[in-house]
C-alpha cells in the first residue's frame, strides 16, 4: 500500500490500522528481548508475512488510523522458513493465518508492528499472540534516527532496490481495486513478491548489518544477535555445511 502521508505516523509498505501505542516496535523492547529458541530446534521456525486491505486510505478521507480499524484484509501471504514454502490466507480464512502466526517462534515483517498485526487483531476482535515479532521498519527506523534522517521516502521498495538491486512488483495503493474487481491472482502475486522481498531483505540485514538507505549510504543497524546468528543467512555464511550452531551459541550477548 502506499505510505501515509502523516509524518507523525511510522510507515511503510503494507496498510493496517489501530492505536500506534497499543503495537510496540522491537526497537521499544530492546533490552527486554530474550529470544530463546527451543533445544529441539536452534534456528527457530520463522515467518515472513505481509498483508493487504480491502480499503486503503483514499476511502477514509487519507484517515490511516480508520485503515487500521476498518481497513479488512483482501488477502495475507506468509513464507514459512522452515517449510520453504507460502500460504495463503484471505479474509475468510485470517482466523487460521492468526494461529499460523501464533505457532511460530518469530515472526518477521515491515512495518508490521504498527500496522498489519493492529489491523489484524482490529479485524478478528481480539488480541494476536506471537512469540517474538521483529519489525525490520523499526530497525531501519532506529538507524535513521541515529543519523538524524526522517523515515520519509524509506519504504520496502526504496530499500530494497537499493540494498538488493530489485523492488516491488507494482503499487499497493492499487490493492483495494483489485480485490473490488476480483483480480486476486495478481493481488496474491503481488502481495508475495512483497514477503519475498521482506525475507530477502532481512536475509541481508542478519548477514550484513546494514540497509542502503534513500541516499545511496550504508545505515548501520542495531540487529539482534539471536536475529543474526539464527537467520539462515548467516548461519550459511559461518558454519560449515551441515552443521548448526549450539543453543547456547544463540543467545543474545549481553551489552
Amino acid at each position: 500500500m502506499t505510505l501515509p502521508t502523516n509524518s507523525s505516523l511510522p510507515t511503510g509498505n503494507s496498510t493496517t490500522t489501530t492505536p500506534v501505542n497499543h503495537a510496540r516496535f522491537w526497537t521499544d523492547y530492546h533490552d527486554e528481548i530474550r529470544f530463546r529458541p527451543a533445544a529441539s530446534s536452534v534456528i527457530p521456525h520463522t515467518l515472513y508475512f505481509d498483508l493487504e486491505v480491502r480499503r486503503g486510505p483514499e476511502d477514509f478521507g487519507g484517515d490511516w488510523e480508520r485503515v487500521r480499524r476498518e481497513g479488512g484484509v483482501s488477502v495475507l501471504c506468509i513464507w514459512d522458513e522452515r517449510e520453504a514454502r507460502p500460504y495463503f490466507y484471505d479474509d475468510h480464512t485470517l482466523a487460521e493465518a492468526a494461529d499460523h502466526l501464533s505457532r511460530a517462534d518469530l515472526v518477521v515483517s515491515f512495518n508490521g508492528a504498527w500496522f498489519d498485526v493492529p489491523l489484524i487483531e482490529n479485524h478478528l476482535g481480539r488480541h494476536l499472540q506471537i512469540n517474538e515479532h521483529l519489525d525490520l521498519f523499526a530497525l531501519v527506523k532506529g538507524g535513521l534516527d541515529r543519523r538524524g534522517k526522517s523515515f520519509k521516502g524509506h519504504g520496502l521498495d526504496a530499500l530494497s532496490s537499493a540494498t538488493l538491486g530489485r523492488g516491488k512488483t507494482g503499487k499497493a495503493s492499487r490493492a483495494p481495486e483489485l480485490a473490488a474487481t476480483g483480480h486476486m491472482a495478481e493481488l496474491t502475486n503481488y502481495c508475495m513478491e512483497d514477503v519475498l522481498l521482506t525475507r530477502d531483505l532481512g536475509h541481508f540485514i542478519a548477514k550484513e548489518g546494514y540497509v542502503i538507505d534513500k541516499d545511496g549510504e550504508q545505515l548501520p543497524l542495531h540487529v539482534p544477535n539471536w536475529y543474526r546468528q539464527t537467520s539462515p543467512a548467516s548461519v550459511e555464511a559461518h558454519q560449515a555445511p551441515g552443521v548448526r550452531p549450539s543453543v547456547e551459541e544463540t543467545q543474545p550477548s549481553e551489552g
